[in-house]
């Protein structure tokens, strides 16, 4: 995981100059220990973003705040409103990757 981080954003850029020029937003969610828990984050990760919308800002800022709960030995933690299950932690946990459209909340 540590050789993949430095070369992530160039990877993502090359990503981004593949698209159509519609709408495109990707963010990374890497995992993190908080407290000795183990969770996925984005917060401090590269996204892109294009056209740059005060929609996708929003988001983005939205994402940052919550976390994912990824400690496969115990998935059920005490109640925390920003530390959630499923999502990218069912891909993560899975060895998959996660594509998700956020249409509800820019409607």
């Amino acid at each position: 995981m540590q050789l993949i981080l430095p070369l992530l954003p160039c990877f993502m850029k090359t990503a981004l100059s593949k698209t159509h020029p519609w709408c495109f937003f990707a963010q990374f969610w890497a995992p993190v220990t908080i407290d000795s828990k183990r969770l996925l984050s984005t917060s401090d990760q590269p996204f892109v973003v294009r056209p740059l919308y005060n929609d996708f800002a929003q988001y983005r800022l939205l994402s940052e705040k919550y976390k994912y709960n990824i400690n496969a030995n115990k998935l059920r933690i005490e109640p925390d409103h920003m530390i959630l299950s499923g999502g990218p932690a069912t891909a993560f946990l899975n060895c998959r990757t996660s594509i998700d459209k956020a249409y509800e909340f820019f409607e």
